[in-house]
């Protein structure tokens, strides 16, 4: 860096750029040599402290503010971020965080981080630590281009290893029992369990099939909407699939299914034909699944319903909804459906996650070629 200096009227003004803020700075002296000396110094200090950390009163206060205080004016400046995102990092603040929220910005380095994560660990899984660090990393980020800090702490943080997940899968003749057992006791779950299997669709995918999107002829569906769940207004109908390439027609690996499907069909459109006698709004998004009121089935409550059923019939408490998804991929690379129509069929956008999602493993999979027939239409 290098300054100059020029008389202005009886005192002489020196000014500094600094590259680093973008910007000059000015001293004043009324004798010449003093001016010179007031430059020298100041260059010197700029080069220790490109962003003049010690000497601007701005930044003091800001390195006095706890990490709550400039993590909520963080939040509020990322008008350009999806609402789903900020939505995770408010999560991740509440539930992980609280022990750096008092924290001043000054007292705040990746040692802290470092021992934040270890503590982490004793509780918490490294997946979790993963989580945490990827809000840390995007918050830091802010604080380093705002100038708030001098050293992004984040690039000498060491991250555990992250562990491989194991996913609970389905054999072919577990599925088949399951949807025995669930026409039984829960009709309603057993369609929603019989459609993820054979159309491998998401659970919120599934909530939110409109009855005008079900082909019977062709045996399809198509998936362009999906019930979630937003803070305010509760569950509700969303046209923003997770990515781009869930918008997609989806066609059954049963004719049993197909069967199975027309027969729920007729019986909702009974019951919604008979409910609209006294409440014309009744299912006005006319989707297949609908709650006792007529409205949006919750998520939450076909989750609750799915725990019940498995605590009852001795299943594995960890089986999940969306494992029977996975089941759909595995069977789709056991009939030799190739990746891209299969990662076409999930609504994956790449290839990799729908090998991720099938399973080679041949007694997890027994039945699943004897049990279903399946068939792809063009």
């Amino acid at each position: 860096m290098k300054g100059s200096i020029i008389k202005r009227a009886d005192r002489y003004m020196g000014k500094v750029y600094n590259k680093y803020q973008q910007k000059y700075i000015y001293v004043y002296d009324s004798n010449e040599r003093e001016c010179k000396r007031k430059i020298k110094e100041l260059v010197k200090n700029l080069e220790l402290d490109p962003y003049n950390f010690n000497n601007m009163q701005e930044n003091k206060d800001n390195l006095n503010m706890t990490i709550s205080e400039v993590f909520d004016i963080w939040i509020s400046s990322k008008i350009n971020c999806s609402k789903s995102t900020i939505d995770d990092y408010i999560s991740i603040r509440n539930k992980h965080l609280t022990p750096l929220l008092n924290l001043k910005i000054k007292d705040f380095n990746d040692i802290v981080i470092q021992k934040f994560y270890s503590d982490i660990l004793k509780s918490s899984s490294s997946s979790i630590v993963h989580r945490v660090h990827k809000c840390l990393c995007a918050f830091t980020n802010y604080l380093y281009k705002k100038h708030i800090i001098a050293t992004n702490y984040m690039d000498f943080v060491v991250l555990p290893k992250k562990e491989k997940v194991k996913h609970t899968s389905c054999s072919g003749a577990d599925y088949l029992e399951i949807l025995k057992k669930l026409k039984e006791c829960n009709y309603q779950l057993y369609m929603i369990v019989l459609i993820a299997g054979n159309y491998g669709l998401r659970l919120g995918e599934i909530l939110g099939i409109p009855l005008k999107n079900i082909d019977l002829k062709n045996a399809s569906i198509i998936v362009e909407q999906q019930v979630i769940f937003e803070k305010g207004k509760g569950f509700c109908i969303s046209k923003k699939l997770k990515t781009d390439t869930s918008y997609r027609t989806v066609h059954s690996t049963t004719t049993d299914s197909i069967n199975e499907l027309k027969i729920f069909i007729a019986s909702q459109l009974m019951r919604i034909k008979k409910e609209r006698q006294f409440n014309e709004n009744f299912n006005q998004d006319n989707l297949l699944f609908f709650s006792d009121r007529g409205t949006v089935l919750p998520g939450n409550s076909v989750e609750r319903y799915w725990r019940k059923f498995k605590k009852e019939n001795n299943i594995n408490p960890s089986l999940r909804i969306h494992d029977f998804r996975r089941y759909y991929a595995t069977y789709l690379m056991y009939n030799n459906v190739p990746d891209k129509i299969a990662k076409k069929l999930l609504g994956h956008s790449k290839v990799n996650m729908t090998e991720y999602y099938q399973n080679d493993n041949d007694d997890l999979v027994s039945n699943i070629l004897s049990n279903i027939d399946f068939k792809i239409q063009k």
